[in-house]
């Protein structure tokens, strides 16, 4: 098998556990640490989950552009943003 699937596939495996690991945390986190109310908390879920719908769209744009690359290390990089964010925001 060719190296450079094998480390696509490992690297689409850390994401997608990363993610499924802290996703639920916001909503949570606003729930008992901001007080926010459960409309708000289903404001929060909804708005988390709204790059699912329009991503696709886009980075296939970016896709037919781009280095395949440069697209695959800015969805890591920004997955790795996310999650010290809300590092960040439990920390105040």
């Amino acid at each position: 098998m060719d190296r450079a699937i094998v480390l696509i596939a490992i690297s689409s495996a850390l994401v997608g556990v990363s993610y499924g690991m802290h996703s639920p945390l916001g909503p949570v986190f606003a729930r008992e640490h901001v007080a926010a109310d459960y409309s708000q908390v289903a404001l929060i879920g909804t708005v988390s989950y709204l790059p699912y719908m329009f991503a696709p769209f886009f980075v296939g744009i970016l896709l037919d552009r781009l280095n395949k690359s440069y697209v695959l290390f800015s969805g890591i990089l920004l997955n790795v943003f996310q999650f010290f964010f809300f590092l960040l925001c439990n920390h105040y």
